[in-house]
């Protein structure tokens, strides 16, 4: 159920919605060439979501979630840069020791989400801001 932030709703992102808008955003940016949507890109991407989904997002919804998910992202991508930091393979998520853990988690807690899962799907949320998957994904082996 989507709340109200002064007179606004807040929306609501079940996760067909956030995999939709995820594809719908990795294929506009790859239509401005790996930019930023602009102030005139949020309606098309309205619209496409709406008549692919049956709701109506607007424009500030857009893009209060796509600078959401970009912070995310920073977030995963810095912590999986960290020396110490693997990947399980197995249980998708991230390795590391408790101590490290506990430590980093004071200082970026947009991070304590990705102890028990990690960003899914990392490589479309790569794609769109410009840091391909498998760059990750070589970071990730070499740790192994």
């Amino acid at each position: 159920m989507a709340r109200r932030n002064k007179d606004k709703e807040i929306a609501s992102w079940p996760h067909a919605h956030e995999i939709e808008y995820l594809y719908a955003l990795l294929d506009l940016t790859r239509t401005l060439n790996g930019k930023s949507p602009g102030k005139h890109d949020w309606e098309p991407l309205s619209t496409r979501l709406e008549g692919k989904l049956g709701k109506k997002y607007d424009q500030d919804q857009l893009k209060t979630k796509y600078t959401r998910m970009r912070k995310e992202y920073n977030a995963f991508r810095a912590l999986i840069r960290h020396t110490g930091v693997g990947w399980d393979w197995e249980k998708e998520t991230i390795s590391c020791s408790e101590e490290f853990w506990n430590d980093y988690i004071k200082t970026n807690k947009l991070a304590k989400k990705y102890k028990n899962e990690g960003l899914k799907p990392f490589d479309v949320c790569g794609n769109i801001q410009g840091r391909p998957f498998p760059d990750m994904l070589e970071r990730f082996e070499s740790c192994m």
